[in-house]
This record gives structure tokens, C-alpha cells and sequence, in this order.
């Protein structure tokens, strides 16, 4: 039994997204991964400038600066991940319909 060979990202850029976002529960690990991942960068960002760099800054504009960072970098994940999963169901919808005769109903 020979082991899977994973495909570069670069040579099949849609499998990848197609892996990514095939059930809902990846899309929402996925989601939750890179929000931690950017609240640990903003953070590292903010205890770097309170502290070293400008550290009679008032804490809460840093916080305030900051959270529409956080919330267009995650939002914009998250609807990008989102609509990436409901195009594969629309896809997988219309192979479905095509093979079997038959048209499915929208969700």
C-alpha cells in the first residue's frame, strides 16, 4: 500500500480550496485557526509597541486601532471561506442533477 501524494499547492489551486472548505466543520476549524492566528500577531504587535517602543501610549487606542484590523482580516476569512463552501455545494448540486436526470432542489 503505497501513501497519498499530495499535489503542490501551486499545480492545483482549487483541490486545495476544494479540501479546505468540503464540509463545514473544516471551514470552521479553518476559521478559528487563522483568528487565533491573527489575534496572536496583533498581540504580539500591541505588546511590542505598548511596551518597547511607545510605552506612554494610552493602552485602549491601541486596542481601539487594532480591532478593525482583527475584524477585516478574520471577517474577510470567514466570508471567503464561507462562500467557497457554498460554491462546492452548488457544484456538487448540479453534478448530482446532471448525472442522475434529475434537478435537486436549492438549499
Amino acid at each position: 500500500m503505497s501513501p497519498k501524494r499530495i499535489t503542490p499547492l501551486w499545480k492545483d489551486p482549487v483541490g486545495w480550496a476544494a479540501q479546505a472548505a468540503k464540509t463545514r466543520q473544516r471551514v470552521y476549524v479553518s476559521i478559528l485557526l487563522y483568528s487565533l492566528f491573527m489575534v496572536i500577531v496583533v498581540g504580539h504587535s500591541y505588546m511590542y509597541l505598548y511596551l518597547v517602543a511607545y510605552p506612554r501610549l494610552d493602552p485602549y487606542f491601541l486596542m481601539l486601532s487594532a480591532a478593525p484590523i482583527l475584524l477585516a482580516s478574520i471577517g474577510w476569512l470567514a466570508l471567503l471561506l464561507y462562500a467557497l463552501y457554498r460554491l462546492l455545494q452548488i457544484i456538487e448540486d448540479i453534478r448530482g442533477g446532471l448525472q442522475s436526470g434529475t434537478e435537486k432542489p436549492p438549499r
